[in-house]
């Protein structure tokens, strides 16, 4: 027993050293399991991020403290006609021209926004016959509160949504006048017997109220009693029928 006492004396410093080993192996092959998990899942993030970047109908442009430009989106590489590789690491101005740039103040608004970390409020310009609308984001760390690492420029091109609008209030502008003009009682309310929205001038003195009392009706309130059971069941039918 004494030997074996002695041996165990012996022997335990090297099996308790085994066994740390054993643990710290296991240790760290459990951090690089986590590491490689981490890898993939913030791969697979910037896989998707960079899938709704590409996407967008935005321009996007990051640029670092030192006026270098480090992201863009493959949107204003399409609207540039340039690759990734050509934009980065230029400065704005190497990017844009000066006649872009100057109008808006783009520089200094990055600069601002990179020192004072506050987003800055989204403009409208135009250039080159297209209107545009760009705001200027702060991208900081979580532990910074107010100076930026970086910020993020969003540019979108506007010029089909502005020429919809213009296109829209002409087709309204045309609407109101025919409707104004026209030598008919036009009277416009909802479906199924509904309120009167609107009514032009003609309505009016056809039906011997003003406008503003017709607003106040209903549509079947126009038709005689003898044909309001007629009118209600027309006015209950779908003026479209849906295949």
């Amino acid at each position: 027993p004494e030997i074996k006492e002695e041996l165990y004396a012996q022997l335990r410093p090297l099996l308790d050293r085994q066994e740390a080993e054993k643990r710290h192996s296991n240790l760290l092959h459990e951090a690089e399991n986590k590491a490689l998990r981490l890898q993939r899942e913030n791969k697979r993030l910037q896989d998707f991020t960079e899938k709704i970047a590409a996407n967008i109908p935005l321009s996007i442009i990051i640029v670092n403290r030192e006026g270098s430009v480090t992201y863009v989106n493959q949107n204003l590489c399409r609207a540039m006609e340039r690759t990734a590789a050509q934009l980065l690491g230029h400065t704005l101005s190497e990017i844009f021209p000066e006649p872009f740039l100057e109008p808006i103040g783009l520089n200094e608004t990055v600069q601002s926004v990179l020192v004072g970390g506050i987003a800055a409020q989204r403009r409208s310009m135009e250039y080159r016959g297209n209107f545009y609308t760009y705001r200027v984001l702060p991208i900081r760390p979580r532990k910074a509160m107010s100076e930026s690492r970086q910020a993020m420029i969003l540019i979108e091109n506007v010029s089909e949504l502005r020429s919809l609008g213009e296109k829209v209030q002409v087709t309204e502008e045309r609407y109101r006048t025919l409707f104004e003009g026209s030598p008919d009682g036009i009277v416009v309310g909802r479906p199924r017997g509904g309120r009167i929205l609107d009514a032009n001038h003609q309505a009016g003195l056809l039906l011997g109220m003003p406008r503003i009392a017709l607003k106040k009706r209903a549509l079947s309130s126009l038709y005689p009693r003898e044909t309001l059971k007629i009118v209600k069941d027309r006015l209950r039918r779908p003026l479209v029928k849906v295949a």
